[in-house]
């Protein structure tokens, strides 16, 4: 598989190069366009990305990234829509090939798992049969088997992808044709944590159908993605940068993703909101809300050309992600 994706990237920054008459599409991350890589850009890139302390990290290995990841969103963004399956998975193979020390994050070491995933116990039933799309290292989906929940995980990259896991079923997909890979009506819950800013802007809505058909009557798609508001949330927020330039395609808001789920067939959408980490230590609870959706969705077009202080944000119940859970 990866021999016959192996030549995609470099075929499209090809036909990019002779569009632009021979000078390429991709502007150098390195040559001007993003600040200078620093010691205190090397803080915050480990921060960000939750490396374990063990893990040397040079200027070097900080300004490698944003120059390939960088290349990278351009080659996704200007890729076909017959080309883009393969690309994204190449892509994301290369990334991980070629930054190996991503795959090594602490960011589950460093914090109880339920803590972290807890909130999903809530909204998923005892017994369920859940997907999760693009499951990264694994981790959400092994809590979520061994609290009762059969979850099958999934990932688009060989580098990161299908493996032997205990008692979590690992399945292929592409991340946008769901149903091409997996029965209809086969799950009780579609799940994705921090996938669908990764995903091609044309390609949303396509994703969304395949979630739709892959959940069974009464079934749902949960999903969290970064919120806009807040971003960027991808290697932009390392260097200070007022929007996403990387491999987060485009963040979102409530409104446009609910609007997209009621698109695909979705007949309920629910906003969900989680407290902070600090309130859900001594209360934890999980509210799910069609109105608060309508409220946000409101909010979010009322600051659409004029966005408060995150902490007015938070007041008003938003947090760092879109936290949406639409229902068939």
């Amino acid at each position: 598989m990866l021999s016959r994706r192996g030549s995609i990237v470099d075929e499209v920054k090809a036909n990019n190069r002779r569009r632009c008459g021979g000078f390429g599409s991709v502007v150098s991350a390195g040559g001007g366009k993003f600040p200078e890589v620093t010691d205190e850009i090397v803080d915050r890139y480990r921060d960000n990305y939750a490396l374990s302390s063990d893990i040397v990290v040079t200027k070097e290995m900080v300004q490698k990234h944003v120059d390939l990841e960088y290349s990278l969103k351009e080659v996704l963004l200007s890729s076909s829509p017959e080309q883009r399956p393969d690309v994204w998975a190449e892509s994301y193979d290369r990334l991980y090939r070629e930054l190996p020390w991503l795959a090594e994050t602490s960011s589950i070491e460093n914090r109880s798992t339920d803590l972290q995933f807890g909130q999903f116990l809530r909204l998923i039933p005892l017994g369920a049969r859940v997907i999760e799309i693009g499951s990264g290292p694994g981790f959400l989906a092994r809590y979520l088997t061994e609290n009762g929940r059969n979850c099958v995980a999934t990932e688009i990259t060989a580098e990161r992808g299908v493996r032997e896991d205990g008692d979590v079923s690992w399945h292929l997909t592409d991340g946008i044709h769901l149903d091409s890979f997996e029965p209809q009506s086969s799950y009780d819950v579609v799940l994705s944590t921090q996938v669908i800013e990764h995903f091609h802007p044309d390609d949303v809505q396509r994703h969304f159908e395949g979630a739709f058909a892959l959940a069974k009557p009464g079934g749902s798609y949960i999903f969290t993605t970064p919120h806009v508001f807040f971003g960027p949330a991808d290697l932009s927020r390392v260097l200070h940068l007022d929007r996403a330039h990387f491999m987060h395609l485009k963040e979102y808001t409530h409104r446009e993703l609910g609007e997209t789920a009621r698109r695909a067939g979705f007949s309920r959408v629910y906003a969900v909101y989680v407290p902070p980490a600090v309130v859900r230590k001594r209360l934890p609870f999980v509210l799910r809300s069609r109105l608060l959706y309508v409220v946000l969705s409101q909010l979010e077009r009322l600051f659409a050309n004029a966005r408060p202080p995150r902490l007015v944000l938070r007041a008003l119940m938003f947090h760092g992600d879109v936290f949406i859970m639409a229902t068939k």
